[in-house]
């Protein structure tokens, strides 16, 4: 019998400017952040930044929550911070990524990297036993990173079931490969590939708003009003606490495909609830099909 357990923390955040002391409860429950974060280290930062939405649509992780992350990892006296997304849909260089947001004003207050992650470089690994039939560029910033933090939304999704930590991942494709994939409608096995290929090491989930309905990339008109923060390091076992709190129980494809790869717990009995209760910060999402 399987005897490993999993810890999360899960917090109220009731006003955004509370971000900080939210997240600083978080990452107390899990041992601070120097037990992610060492001296001389470079740490990457994936927020997750979709169609250009604004925050308050519950579409786009809200610069706020990766800019406390920021403070929190200068705290470890790091050798090199970086935040990087995919932001190709503004251009394909260093230089365009993050043009709106604030993110690069957070940047100059913090002295961290912006990163366009489509912009590449790229590193191509073979797998054994693929869920994915082919080659998937990975981002090499992120597979080279000492320390990885992905900072997802909590979302429902129009062709994923619903996107947190695993789907996150996505973006560590470049843009090209993320559109064949959708015309190959291999969404799912991709992702599962994407997560075997770097797990996170730290998984902070932007639960402020939230967006359920369509979403999927395409409509944010939803904003959920989740108020909430949730923090852990498997990242199977922080999206079954999230699909828990947006009372979502349909079998999706991909979390069914992570667990039988091993990426994570699944068990609620393994996973160790910090904080908050679930059951006090549970809300129905809407899902695509409502």
């Amino acid at each position: 019998m399987n005897e490993e357990r999993t810890r999360v923390s899960l917090h109220r955040w009731s006003d955004l400017s509370s971000v900080d002391a939210v997240l600083a409860q978080c990452l107390a429950d899990l041992g601070g952040i120097e037990a992610f974060v060492r001296p001389g280290q470079t740490v990457v930062i994936k927020p997750n930044i979709t169609a250009n939405a604004p925050s308050d649509s519950g579409g786009t992780t809200h610069m706020e929550l990766v800019e406390a992350i920021v403070r929190q990892v200068q705290r470890c006296s790091p050798g090199r911070v970086v935040v990087a997304e995919g932001t190709g849909a503004f251009g394909i260089t260093h230089e365009s990524a993050f043009p709106t947001g604030g993110w690069r004003e957070m940047a100059a207050r913090t002295g961290v990297e912006l990163w366009n992650l489509d912009a590449g470089p790229f590193v191509e690994l073979e797998l054994e036993n693929p869920r994915y039939e082919g080659i998937i560029p990975f981002s090499q910033l992120i597979y080279e990173a000492d320390v990885f933090i992905t900072v997802p939304c909590i979302k429902t999704h129009i062709t994923a079931d619903y996107t947190v930590v695993l789907k996150n991942a996505y973006g560590q494709t470049p843009q090209w490969k993320r559109s064949e994939i959708h015309r190959q409608y291999l969404l799912e096995q991709s992702l599962v590939d994407l997560n075997r290929i770097r797990k996170p090491d730290l998984c902070v989930v932007d639960g402020y708003d939230g967006a359920e309905g369509i979403a999927g990339g395409t409509d944010f008109e939803r904003p959920a009003g989740a108020r909430l923060m949730l923090v852990g390091t498997d990242p199977v076992a922080v999206d079954v606490i999230s699909r828990d709190l947006m009372e979502f129980s349909a079998r999706t494809r991909y979390l069914t495909w992570a667990i039988e790869d091993g990426l994570g717990i699944a068990n609620r009995e393994q996973i160790e609830v910090l904080g908050e209760s679930v059951e006090d910060l549970r809300r129905h999402f809407m899902t695509s099909g409502e």
